[in-house]
């Protein structure tokens, strides 16, 4: 954890109201977890309140949880609409604790139907018209500023590309590659093609 938070050092300030005041700003970098903060003042006035009068130290320990903002992975998603069909987005990170909403909140007849579990942490979506769609992600308990946002298209084969050497030799093979593409021209996973 020492990558992640660095301690600097304290001078405490008397102001006069006898009211001790410091400050600092934890800032998390590339990974969760724990991390013990220790102020110690090394003097006071004996007349602050819940402080030992006869001892020139004081001395604050506490234990700060630390975690990554909320993200969605896959950020972006391109859905085969099949009734067969369907697809997880991953909530990774934050507090475990998730809000998962249509944008617009009021849409009449999204996409795609979405279920969300908390268990699991996962998105599952399940095509039922070609369209686009945005969800949005927010955190329960972390104040994170805006919510994660997640792109979905739920689209139909419109194109598809064969690719082939253009040269075969008599009595031998030949391995094609097919892309199966929507509207956009956007390749859909082999997944969920089957």
């Amino acid at each position: 954890m020492k990558e992640i938070v660095k301690l600097l050092l304290f001078c405490c300030l008397f102001v006069f109201v006898h009211l001790l005041t410091a400050t600092l700003t934890v800032v998390l970098g590339h990974q969760s977890g724990s991390v013990v903060v220790t102020v110690t003042c090394n003097s006071h006035t004996p007349s602050m309140p819940s402080v030992d009068p006869f001892s020139p130290t004081v001395r604050l320990t506490t234990s700060l949880l630390l975690r990554l903002k909320p993200q969605v992975a896959p950020p972006s998603l391109l859905l085969y609409n099949h009734p067969d069909n369907h697809a997880s987005l991953d909530v990774l990170h934050g507090s475990g604790h998730f809000n998962v909403a249509y944008v617009p909140p009021d849409m009449p007849h999204p996409p795609a139907a979405m279920n969300y579990s908390e268990k699991s942490h996962q998105i599952l979506l399940m095509p039922s018209h070609e369209g686009r769609m945005r969800l949005a992600v927010q955190d329960l308990c972390l104040e994170v500023g805006r919510p994660e946002f997640v792109g979905v298209v739920v689209g139909g084969v419109y194109y598809v590309e064969v690719l082939v050497g253009d040269k075969v030799q008599v009595d031998s093979s030949l391995v094609a590659c097919v892309q199966v593409m929507d509207s956009d021209r956007e390749p859909f996973s082999r997944e969920q093609l089957k």
